[in-house]
């Protein structure tokens, strides 16, 4: 049985796919789990602090101990700020993108 795994979130808000992934992160992490999010490419939209379904979520998954994290050369590339980031997503590099990865039982793609 997998214990851990990488969610990885592709996609921004508003696409339906992304909130599936953090919705998948959510009972993941229910399930005594521990999935670790990954924001990559427009994904880094979905790790922003503006209200919506998908923050909501997200900020109720980190408020219990779940892992999130944004790759800073995606969201610096979209003109995007750490500062903007919703509290508790963790800014890494790309170094630290392959360590999640490595440390993970399974990568999962939203």
């Amino acid at each position: 049985m997998i214990g851990n795994a990488c969610l990885i979130i592709t996609k921004p808000k508003g696409e339906e796919i992304a909130t599936h992934g953090i919705r998948m992160a959510w009972a993941m992490f229910s399930s005594a789990m521990e999935p670790h999010v990954l924001f990559l490419g427009d994904g880094v939209f979905s790790a922003l602090g503006n209200p919506c379904y998908n923050t909501q979520i997200m900020q109720d998954f980190l408020k219990e101990g779940g892992t999130a994290s944004c790759y800073r050369k995606d969201l610096e590339s979209r003109g995007l700020a750490e500062e903007q980031l919703m509290e508790g997503v963790n800014m890494i590099d790309e170094d630290q993108v392959n360590n999640i990865m490595d440390e993970c039982e399974g990568v999962l793609t939203f």
